[in-house]
């Protein structure tokens, strides 16, 4: 009966530090889907432009240093959500990582 117990309390163990694990990730994803999301941020659409972000990558650094602003842009390929950002260490939020 101790055998049975202990087993027990130990696989108990084992899927509450699953759980804790799972809720940490959880949370850890959602912070970086929202990166950009902060209290003083706002959101530009960019949209029917001819064109590609490799040209428009230029504007937007000299507009990020110029303003000392940081730029997150956010696609969709496929299944995935993919981020890119243009840095300004006067305005990222690095406290948040």
């Amino acid at each position: 009966m101790k055998k049975i117990v202990s087993a027990f309390l130990a696989l108990m163990v084992i899927f509450s530090g699953f759980i804790v694990i799972n809720l940490y990730q959880t949370k850890d994803q959602e912070r970086l889907e929202n990166i950009e999301q902060t209290s003083n941020s706002f959101k530009i659409y960019v949209s029917n432009t001819t064109q590609t972000p490799d040209k428009m990558l230029p504007f937007f650094q000299k507009l990020s240093d110029e303003k000392k602003i940081s730029i997150i842009r956010t696609d969709f390929p496929k299944d995935k959500v993919l981020k890119s950002a243009i840095i300004n260490q006067a305005s990222f939020p690095f406290q948040n990582f």
